[in-house]
C-alpha cells in the first residue's frame, strides 16, 4: 500500500523542482559564464607574460 503522505511529498517535490528549475538553470548558467570569464582572464594573463 502506498503511503498518501509519501505520494503528496513526491508531488510537492516535483512541483518544487519544476518551479525552481528556471532559478536553478539561471544560476547555473551565470556560474558557468563567470567561470569561463575567469578562465579567460587567466589565459590572457598567461599569454601576456
Amino acid at each position: 500500500m502506498i503511503n498518501p503522505i509519501d505520494t503528496l511529498s513526491l508531488e510537492l517535490l516535483e512541483w518544487y523542482r519544476e518551479e525552481n528549475l528556471t532559478k536553478i538553470s539561471k544560476h547555473t548558467v551565470f556560474k558557468e559564464i563567470l567561470t569561463r570569464f575567469i578562465f579567460n582572464i587567466n589565459d590572457l594573463k598567461v599569454l601576456s607574460n
